[in-house]
């Protein structure tokens, strides 16, 4: 085998297990609590509401979460209240609800 398709088949291998670990990423938890509320109060800091998220099985990764919720506007945008969880939601669609 040539180096040049040696290459080709590491860098296609890269990308399927990349592509697999995001698809984890963005995915909620199998035992996410459909139908429930979850509280944000307010003054909850955003490294302490993803790990109350983690705890409630809302989100399988609290470092994820905090990073959806720096790039749509941070902790400062944060709005306190109460939300229902109607149908599983991916970290990302999570943050955006709450900012």
């Amino acid at each position: 085998m040539t180096p040049h398709k040696a290459i080709k088949i590491y860098l296609f291998l890269l990308v399927i297990i990349l592509v697999a670990a995001s698809a984890r990423i963005v995915t909620p938890p199998s035992s996410y609590p459909t139908g429930s509320i979850v509280s944000v109060d307010e003054g909850t800091g955003l490294h302490e509401l993803s790990e109350q998220l983690k705890e409630k099985n809302v989100i399988r990764s609290p470092f994820w979460f905090r990073a959806a919720a720096q790039v749509l506007g941070g902790e400062r945008d944060m709005k306190a209240g109460q939300y229902y969880l109607e149908e599983p939601e991916s970290p990302f669609v999570l943050a955006w609800r709450i900012l």
